[in-house]
């Protein structure tokens, strides 16, 4: 069986090197991360969102997946399901390719996006934006699982996040927290998020920016998203970590 590296005898320098590169094969898996959330409203479950990551030192890919559960899914079924892949920057993720297939009973929208270039650009989009999008509002725009991910994800720091916008193939929006609460081991993070470009007048007038709020617990060294709260259409609805 072969020998770990700091068992090789130190005069076997081939022998060294082939061990050093069992230990590289053996490595332990890149870091992967998956979520469950249950979403409520009204106090009552009415579907479930799915989050996997899995990073490596310079990568990252993902998939979030939200479904309707029992009559709200008989009523009026909603499904997403998004996928990114990017690149582990200095300061936070890069997206490179993202795919979103969104279902929400009123609108259908099915996009793929280019984040390498600047701008974005939009490779596959079922529909065009419902009002012109300026390039310029384009600029360091990431992609909505890439923001999701930036926001749940356990984090070492203060976890409220920076502002940030974000663009799905055919709307852009911006989520802000510039407000926080705290306990000993929580921390309540407010902030607004608000629809910018791609959205029709109707649906400027009818809402242009929402409330939200995530909290997070203290877990060892990390602090852990727990519960991400709403306004949507129909009510407020709370997003409860189940893992």
């Amino acid at each position: 069986m072969p020998c770990a590296p700091a068992q090789c005898p130190p005069r076997h320098a081939p022998l060294r090197r082939f061990c050093a590169l069992l230990a590289l094969l053996l490595a332990p898996l890149p870091g992967h991360a998956e979520q469950l959330w249950f979403v409520e409203t009204l106090g009552l479950k009415v579907g479930e969102f799915r989050l996997a990551v899995t990073e490596t030192e310079t990568r990252y890919a993902g998939r979030a997946v939200f479904r309707t559960t029992g009559l709200a899914d008989l009523l009026a079924g909603v499904r997403v399901d998004l996928s990114t892949t990017g690149i582990r920057g200095n300061t936070h993720p890069r997206p490179h390719i993202y795919q979103g297939d969104i279902h929400t009973g009123r609108r259908q929208a099915r996009a793929e996006v280019d984040f390498s270039t600047t701008p974005p650009r939009v490779l596959q989009s079922l529909a065009p934006p419902a009002s012109p999008i300026p390039p310029a509002a384009l600029a360091e725009t990431i992609d909505p699982l890439t923001l999701l991910w930036l926001t749940l994800r356990d984090q070492k720091t203060v976890p409220c996040p920076p502002q940030r916008r974000h663009f799905d193939g055919t709307r852009v929006a911006s989520v802000d927290f510039p407000r926080q609460t705290r306990t000993d081991r929580t921390i309540t993070c407010h902030g607004t998020y608000r629809r910018l470009f791609g959205y029709s007048a109707e649906e400027l007038s009818e809402r242009q920016s929402a409330p939200l709020s995530v909290t997070y617990q203290r877990n060892g060294l990390f602090w852990r998203a727990t519960r991400l709260t709403v306004k949507a259409r129909h009510g407020r609805a709370t997003l409860i970590r189940q893992d």
